[in-house]
């Protein structure tokens, strides 16, 4: 009934407003967050595997922080000043609803899209053509910017990091971000040096 949904759509904000937290703490102290977990890495797998998986997993977390929850951000100001030029009421509720569609990877259209249809319904038809000409910029900071941010945040694929992203938050919701990130981040890692390695033991046989 409404308290069912009215205690999911509580525990859905909370998944983000934890993930947004999660982002800034890691942001803000990753390294030294991540010193105990780099000693027992480099113990267990030794120097170089432990340091090369640490660095994958930071620069997950950072890739997701940045790139995801950055470009989510971005989107939902430059939304919200947008719907505030042309007039458009609840702008702030429609721009968390546009920063919560750019976190699941769906984009603005969803909400974009009517709003236009409206303001035509409504007679408002130069404002309606200001709002396709900034939804056309808003889908550009949703589908540049944000692999341009996890770009420079580490070595990462855009795709590998993507697909970690959805894998994890449909497995876990909004905080399995960074989990599907990490893991599939890590496997990634440990595939690629599986290959150079094999490639230089392949090398090494043809010169001998």
């Amino acid at each position: 009934g409404i308290v069912t949904r009215g205690a999911g759509v509580f525990g859905a904000a909370a998944e983000i407003i934890l993930g947004i937290i999660i982002s800034a703490f890691f942001l803000k102290g990753g390294n030294a967050i991540l010193s105990p977990v780099s000693n027992a890495l480099k113990h267990i797998l030794g120097k170089e595997d432990g340091e090369a998986l640490l660095a994958t997993s930071a620069m997950a977390i950072r890739g997701v922080a940045v790139g995801i929850m950055g470009t989510a951000f971005i989107a939902a100001i430059f939304a919200w000043i947008g719907l505030l030029i042309a007039g458009i009421p609840f702008s702030l509720g429609i721009a968390a609803i546009v920063f919560f569609l750019v976190i699941i990877q769906i984009g603005p259209l969803p909400v974009w899209i009517p709003l236009v249809i409206w303001l035509f319904v409504q007679g408002h038809n130069g404002w309606a053509v200001f709002m396709i000409v900034y939804g056309v910029a808003l889908l550009a900071i949703d589908s540049v910017v944000k692999p341009l941010l996890i770009s420079k945040s580490g070595k990462l694929p855009f795709l590998v990091l993507f697909l970690g992203v959805i894998g994890g938050m449909v497995a876990w919701g909004f905080t399995g971000m960074f989990k599907g990130a990490i893991i599939v981040a890590v496997f990634y890692t440990v595939f690629t040096n599986w290959l150079e390695r094999k490639e230089v033991a392949a090398n090494a046989i043809a010169i001998d």
